[in-house]
């Protein structure tokens, strides 16, 4: 660079019309290519700026190179020019997270507020401690920055920041600094920097704020504890930092919904949080506002795990308690589609023969689920009531499992002895749900089964499954659907001996409704011997319609 220089090159010539010879240097973080430039006297403005408003000094202190820094420094560049966003040279140093480059700044002799704020309402500290740089805020702190100074748009204190970042050594370096904190302050009435650091989930950052004395009493305006907060954030460590301190308060303690620790726990999911507050004696038998037992609030997480840590603590109670509509844990499992929480309650005992207050069985919350495995784990138990009882509507496990195309479901019950020729109230069974759905799979294995009755069976309206197959694609299926799942279903009822008269009457009853007749479902159903006799009628009933259509 230096030769370069002294054979007369052109230090002035901008790169890319914004930035100088020496921004491009100061690019390369080497203090001796930028001391080469500004020492041939032929670098021009030291101040110039790029299209950013940043001049070679702010880019460097970006960069975290303090070396170069302190080369510009030296050069006379100026330390209290603010970039196009406002920053100050200090809080670019310590974006940078370098405590070199940090400490260059402030001991250059220059005149530098080090807590000036930006268009943000955030000091230098500010932001050192909400990206965990713990050097950088101990030389700060070191250096005279208000530690108690609040943001100015959010009201947080750099302790509040530090702990938001998760980091330890942050929070460390401000409770170390020996100046006031005001450890407890709060921001929106409540939110102090220990309930930061708690639903980080940063276990050691809530040590150290515990072992300098902070507040681990206060409750928010919903009532929630700081336990309640910590069960939340799902890590173990913090709700041990929490209980190990003795500062926790009551245990049990509950919310505006009369919810425990122990009961959010069990709800999150979190197994090791359960067990932990167990052991801290917290009461397994309560139930919260919706009389909703800990054991419904484990079974409700899907969590197999924490199932097995509320059961194997042997303080879970009654396992068949019920809530406000009579359902038990076991139902809830069921309903969840969570089939390894219910092999581990039906192993404990819990009883798969109950209903709930809607008279709905455990088989028929496990269908509801959609799940096989659930089914599965039901129908596999031996311990289900009977597999054709009916609900309040009158549909079985297996109406219901048709009606919501399970199929898989379908072939669980098939295969466990399920009655495919049962009714609901309206006269429906599972090949017409099957047909509705526009499942042949389904239909495949229920006409298979060999115990489906009779295949042209009528529901109250005089609908069959065949016709129900025909005009289903042009009531409320997709038109992707239209071209494919109707002709199918109609023609696997057809080829298995459907009567292809008996829906006649139902199509040529729907008017205007022209464009039914162009299913393929139907066209076969013309061409059949059974319906010679009516064809020119269908005939003509078709020029009608697509005369008006």
């Amino acid at each position: 660079m230096r030769v370069l220089l002294a054979a007369g090159a052109d230090a002035t010539k901008l790169y890319g019309s914004t930035k100088t010879l020496l921004m491009l240097a100061v690019s390369s973080e080497d203090a001796d290519t930028v001391d080469a430039v500004l020492s041939s006297g032929k670098a021009g403005d030291i101040e110039a700026t790029d299209t950013r408003g940043q001049t070679a000094l702010l880019l460097a202190a970006v960069r975290g190179c303090g070396p170069a820094v302190r080369v510009l420094l030296a050069a006379g560049a100026d330390a209290t020019k603010l970039d196009g966003n406002m920053k100050t040279l200090l809080m670019r140093a310590v974006w940078s997270g370098d405590a070199d480059t940090v400490d260059a700044v402030l001991s250059s002799g220059e005149t530098v507020d080090i807590d000036t704020t930006d268009t943000h309402g955030q000091t230098a500290l500010h932001v050192a401690a909400a990206s965990g740089q713990g050097s950088c805020v101990r030389v700060l702190l070191a250096a005279g920055a208000d530690a108690a100074r609040r943001h100015t748009l959010r009201l947080r204190t750099p302790l509040m920041r530090a702990a938001l970042s998760g980091d330890a050594d942050t929070v460390d370096a401000v409770l170390s600094s020996g100046k006031a904190v005001h450890i407890n302050a709060t921001v929106n009435r409540s939110t102090t920097a220990l309930l930061v650091a708690v639903v980080r989930g940063c276990g050691s950052c809530v040590r150290l704020l515990l072992a300098a004395g902070a507040d681990a009493t206060r409750v928010d305006g919903e009532m929630t504890t700081m336990l309640m907060r910590a069960v939340e954030s799902g890590d173990a460590d913090t709700v041990d930092a929490v209980l190990s301190s003795g500062k926790a308060g009551d245990v049990d303690a509950t919310d505006s919904i009369v919810r425990t620790a122990l009961h959010r726990a069990a709800a999150r999911g979190c197994g090791s949080c359960v067990r932990l507050l167990l052991a801290a004696g917290a009461d397994a038998t309560r139930v919260d506002g919706y009389m909703t037992t800990l054991l419904m609030h484990a079974v409700s997480s899907r969590d197999a795990d924490t199932v097995d840590a509320v059961l194997s603590s042997g303080k879970a109670g009654d396992v068949d308690a019920t809530d406000s509509i009579v359902r038990t844990a076991l139902h809830l499992a069921a309903a969840r589609g969570c089939g390894s929480a219910v092999r581990v309650l039906l192993a404990a005992g819990a009883d798969a023969t109950r209903v709930d207050g809607e008279m709905t069985t455990l088989l028929m919350h496990a269908v509801s689920s959609r799940d096989a495995d659930t089914v599965d784990a039901v129908l596999s138990s031996g311990k289900a009531a009977s597999i054709d009882t009916t609900k309040s509507h009158d549909k079985t496990a297996l109406l219901l499992a048709a009606a919501t195309g399970f199929g898989p479901g379908v072939r669980l019950l098939l295969a466990a002895g399920a009655d495919p020729a049962v009714r609901s109230r309206r006269g429906t069974t599972a090949l017409m749900h099957a047909a509705h759905c526009g499942c042949v799979d389904m239909m495949a294995d229920l006409l298979s089964s060999g115990r489906c009755g009779d295949i042209d069976a009528m529901d109250v309206d005089g609908k069959t499954a065949l016709a129900i197959a025909a005009c289903r694609c042009h009531f409320g299926m997709t038109p992707a659907h239209q071209n494919y799942a109707v002709p199918r279903t109609a023609s696997c009822l057809l080829d298995w001996g459907a009567d292809p008269s008996s829906p006649f009457a139902f199509l040529a009853s729907v008017p205007g409704r022209g464009y039914v007749i162009h299913s393929p479902a139907v066209d076969r159903l013309l061409r059949s011997r059974a319906v010679w006799r009516r064809r020119r009628r269908l005939v003509l009933w078709r020029r009608s319609c697509l005369a008006s259509w």
